[in-house]
């Protein structure tokens, strides 16, 4: 009986399925999200150091001798805090005096947002050719260079890019999920129903073996009791009239031929219910088929019927014995069938790769109401048969995992296959 599992160990398998799929999902969605983060940082801060670059040219040119104008320079950094998007930038002298601002510096501004370079004021190249202090009316003088320049860059964009990351990264996240719970859920549907249909094939399986089994008792204690209760009637005749010695030898020879022949109907029981040991050898078909033939002879010439054998070439593996009294079987039910002027036939063929051992007739051929019965225990046809030979023939062909089953002959007749796999 194959073995159904049980209800936790069918969901076990889904969830720590899914469980799994969940995992490797999330550390993909996380490794994504991260390089995507990574790449946006880079982008942010190769921008940064290019608007540090574009100001510091800038403001470079603004300080001249380290002298400024501080109404140019204050157009230069509003102009720099609108072209590039800044919330803030300052100069400042390398000891912290602030020389010029705009903008209003963001509080508890992340430093990933903030960019600081250099300023390194323009020197003449002849200090001869410098300009008269009379010149300098409007400027202002600078100590302290290099000057330091320090920007804040507006956050919003970054923040845009990362914040749309983080959505399509719970979007997808979150699909992910319901697409592997979805799988989670039909795997596991299709485990419980496959429970399900094999709690109750394994459930026929059982009704029809307590079925099989009451039909194998019933019939058992039949063929038991009939030939028992004429045994016991011979037995009393014996013992309440006064025979002659003629009649008493016919009697005592009559409960003998009932006992042996209740014995003969114990032995194939037992011979249907008692495990086969196979011996199995390579050996040639036609031979046992010619043998099987020569021993049947005589009781197929009694019925006026002809024997036919068509098999040449085939070997097979199996135990000769147990085959030779399967269609020993086999052919007994055929000839007991074959009608005077009828035929039968015992041979072997080849069907889409498959090998088939046939035995076949023209009677009457099998009746329809036992035609699903037919390998059952004491179902028969024949009448007076024990109905276990197919039985046998059947048990022993599965014994050796061959399938016998039987074919209707038209237009009239039965045909009994063995189907022999092939390696």
């Amino acid at each position: 009986m194959m073995r159904v599992p049980g209800p936790m160990q069918l969901a076990a398998l889904p969830i720590l399925t899914s469980a799994a799929a969940l995992v490797a999902a999330g550390l993909w969605q996380a490794h994504d999200f991260e390089a995507h983060r990574a790449e946006h940082l880079a982008s942010h801060q190769e921008r940064g150091a290019i608007i540090v670059a574009a100001i510091q040219g800038a403001a470079a040119r603004e300080f001249r001798g380290n002298r400024y104008q501080p109404g140019s320079l204050a157009t230069t950094l509003e102009e720099a805090l609108g072209q590039f998007d800044l919330e803030w930038l300052s100069i400042s002298t390398s000891d912290g005096t602030l020389v010029a601002t705009a903008g209003q510096p963001m509080p508890g501004a992340d430093p990933l947002h903030q960019f600081e370079g250099r300023i390194t004021p323009i020197q003449p190249r002849d200090p001869s050719r410098r300009p008269p202090m009379g010149d300098h009316a409007g400027t202002m003088a600078v100590v302290g260079t290099p000057l330091h320049l320090t920007l804040q860059v507006d956050a919003a964009p970054f923040n845009r890019r990362l914040a749309s990351d983080r959505t399509r990264f719970a979007m997808s996240s979150a699909l992910i999920a319901l697409a592997i719970g979805l799988f989670g859920a039909i795997f596991w549907i299709r485990l419980r129903a496959q429970h399900l249909r094999s709690q109750l094939m394994n459930e026929r399986l059982e009704v029809e073996s307590l079925e099989r089994l009451r039909r194998v008792g019933a019939g058992l204690v039949h063929e038991t009791k009939n030939p028992l209760s004429v045994v016991r009637g011979l037995a009393q005749r014996i013992t309440r009239t006064s025979l002659d010695a003629e009649r008493l030898q016919a009697t005592a020879r009559a409960i003998v031929e009932e006992t042996d022949r209740t014995v003969a109907r114990l032995d194939e029981f037992l011979l249907f219910s008692r495990p086969a040991t196979l011996r199995r050898a390579r050996f040639a078909v036609r031979p046992l088929f010619e043998e099987l033939a020569e021993l049947i002879e005589p009781e197929i010439e009694a019925e006026g019927a002809s024997l036919h054998v068509e098999c040449s070439g085939i070997e097979i593996d199996a135990d000769r014995e147990q085959l030779r009294r399967l269609f020993l079987n086999l052919l007994l039910n055929a000839a007991r069938a074959a009608e005077p002027g009828g035929n039968l036939w015992i041979g072997c063929r080849r069907v889409e790769g498959r090998l088939q051992l046939v035995v076949e007739d023209d009677g009457p051929g099998v009746p329809e109401e036992i035609e699903s019965t037919l390998f059952e225990p004491y179902v028969s046809a024949a009448e007076g048969g024990s109905g276990l030979g197919l039985s046998i023939a059947s048990r022993i062909a599965l014994d050796h995992g061959f399938l016998l089953r039987h074919e209707r002959r038209y237009p009239r007749g039965a045909r009994m296959v063995l189907e022999v796999p092939e390696p």
